[in-house]
């Protein structure tokens, strides 16, 4: 939450902030609630209820825009009353997946990271589309820890990583109950924009 760039923030359209995040900082949106989309934990694994009350807590504290990362976010940001705005880990990648989930709710979305320019420029559907520009991108999603064998969860803080056999350090973060690994190489999109098409928006 300290990362908002409160005097740069006219420069984005949103700013996607964790949910625990903006939970544990619930007296200070008022003047950030136009801005704001809620970015929940990309797993859920039976924490759905837990999920879903700070949902509504955050929704009945003036936040209207959720990111959904999963279909279970779909139904309960529907249920709540959420304005659904769809993550790249909706794994978007045809133009019937995008309609289909465009008659369920979603306003927008972000494609799979794995579609080519090509790809991207023949898809089809009305809401608006974007992709990542720029990132770390998660490699694997997992409920175990890859990390536990080596050292405890007081030594590791949430935060970790692995090391292959070319010495790349994979960033290990723990999140929601479930970890993710990352990229060591960010993707970065800077000098490709030019060969963008049929794209409204990008995500850093």
């Amino acid at each position: 939450f300290e990362q908002i760039p409160l005097n740069q923030i006219d420069l984005f359209d949103w700013i996607a902030v964790d949910l625990d995040e903006l939970v544990s900082n619930i007296k200070k949106l008022d003047r950030l609630k136009e801005k704001l989309i809620i970015l929940p934990p990309r797993g859920m694994f039976g924490r759905e209820g837990e999920v879903k009350q700070k949902f509504q807590q955050l929704f009945e504290s003036g936040l209207k825009d959720l990111l959904v990362l999963n279909l279970a976010q779909l139904q309960l940001g529907r249920e709540i009353g959420f304005r659904l705005h769809g993550g790249f880990s909706l794994n978007l990648s045809n133009t019937e997946s995008i309609r289909y989930l465009e008659q369920y709710g979603l306003l927008d979305c972000v494609l799979s990271p794995e579609l080519t320019l090509a790809q991207i420029r023949s898809l089809g559907g009305a809401i608006p589309k974007g992709i990542l520009v720029y990132g770390h991108l998660p490699l694997m999603l997992t409920r175990n820890c890859p990390v536990r064998n080596a050292k405890s969860c007081g030594e590791c803080a949430g935060k970790s990583h692995l090391t292959d056999r070319k010495g790349l350090r994979f960033e290990v973060r723990c999140r929601g109950g479930c970890r993710e690994l990352y990229n060591p190489a960010p993707l970065g999109m800077a000098d490709r924009m030019r060969e963008v098409e049929n794209i409204s928006f990008g995500v850093l």
